[in-house]
């Protein structure tokens, strides 16, 4: 009876041994999808801010959004409305963590409106990274982002 109760131990902890394992082979995946593709997704983000603060300053035909350079993580722009209004400021922070934070993002400078903000987090489904909970896209995020800095 014993070697009955030592077989199912034996097993028992065989199979708690190779769970962990599958477990942290799947963590060690998701950080890696993590790392390479929320990169490219914060690339993404800044690049279309970029992109959109070049069509309104061409639009406007005056330098009104100047993407100010920072370091690859950070974001920063400062808008200066045309005809005068005080200057706002958008300062956005990415870090390739499985935080709900992984993108922050802030606003300033307001007249008459309180500082905007807002955070996304990184999920993974079926290998691919994407933003926030609702499939959120960097065309989004930098939309979001912009439309808050316009607020008087």
């Amino acid at each position: 009876m014993s070697e009955g109760w030592s077989t199912i131990a034996a097993k028992r902890l065989r199979d708690q041994a190779h769970s962990k394992q599958q477990e942290d082979a799947l963590v060690l995946q998701e950080s890696t999808i993590r790392q390479e593709q929320g990169e490219h997704l914060w690339a993404e983000v800044r690049k279309q801010v970029k992109d959109r603060c070049a069509q309104m300053n061409t639009e406007l035909q005056s330098n009104v959004a100047v993407v100010v350079p920072t370091k690859t993580s950070e974001l920063k722009v400062r808008l200066t409305p045309p005809g005068g209004g005080s200057p706002r400021d958008l300062a956005a922070r990415f870090k390739s963590t499985s935080a709900p934070d992984a993108l922050t993002w802030k606003t300033s400078g307001y007249r008459l409106n309180s500082p905007q903000d807002g955070e996304y987090g990184i999920y993974i489904e079926r290998g691919t990274a994407f933003f926030g909970n609702a499939y959120t896209t960097p065309e989004e995020i930098a939309e979001a982002m912009l439309n808050a800095l316009l607020l008087e």
